[in-house]
């Protein structure tokens, strides 16, 4: 890359740069749940509850029924403003992530990079499925991404507003099979689709994995909380 195209990339990189003056995009972390459109999803979608909103600042931010490990890569993006805001919804075998993306995110110059987006889509189906153990008919303790496939169809720009959208589409014996979509808020413009495998692993100790997600969280945060889901 020659001087020239840095300073193209430079002069890209600092037309996103936020404008808090001037920005009517989600200004401080958890103001996203209160956004008209998503009180609307919530209040339109039977059974649906949130399962996480980032309330608070660094490792204050919690989920309303759990917490996330300090090590977990999505507090980290919260933290340093890679993602602004996120709130996650939870309706019966169907999950919401609804996403503010900031600036450094990008692959190509003012275009969110693709293994972010892969990202995204691995931790909503991750959630979608602690959340139906929790709240729903799915018995599980702990599930693995064995497979995830990502179809990009449309560059997603930096700082947008998305909804991840992921269903369970089927059961067969350990192994579930997830499918989701990113799209704009309107869900007219999609800019990915996504299918994933995730297996349940055999011989597992519940109580014995509980008791780890619990030490491993009091040992990262002091909350004593922790997400019951790997993948």
């Amino acid at each position: 890359m020659d001087v020239q195209q840095l300073s193209v990339t430079a002069e890209l990189i600092r037309s996103l740069s936020y404008d808090e003056d001037n920005s009517t995009d989600t200004k401080c972390k958890g103001t996203l749940e209160t956004a008209a459109w998503v009180q609307q999803l919530i209040s339109s979608t039977p059974g649906s509850r949130v399962v996480f909103s980032a309330h608070g600042e660094g490792q204050s931010m919690q989920h309303l029924s759990t917490g996330l490990a300090g090590d977990h890569l999505f507090l980290s993006l919260l933290q340093n403003d890679l993602i602004r805001d996120m709130v996650v919804i939870y309706a019966e075998k169907a999950l919401y992530t609804v996403l503010q993306l900031g600036v450094p995110v990008c692959g190509h110059p003012t275009i969110v990079h693709g293994g972010l987006i892969s990202a995204v889509f691995n931790e909503t189906f991750g959630v979608l499925l602690y959340a139906e153990g929790r709240y729903g008919t799915l018995e599980l303790s702990m599930v693995f991404t064995a497979r995830l496939e990502v179809d990009y169809k449309k560059p997603l720009p930096a700082e947008s507003m998305v909804i991840c959208t992921a269903e369970i589409e089927s059961i067969e014996g350990r192994k579930i099979w997830v499918t989701a979509k990113l799209t704009d808020p309107s869900r007219e413009t999609v800019y990915a689709i996504s299918k994933a495998l995730f297996v349940k692993p055999k011989n597992v100790d519940t109580q014995q994995a509980d008791g780890a997600h619990q030490a491993a969280a009091a040992t990262a945060n002091g909350s004593g909380h922790v997400v019951q889901c790997h993948y």
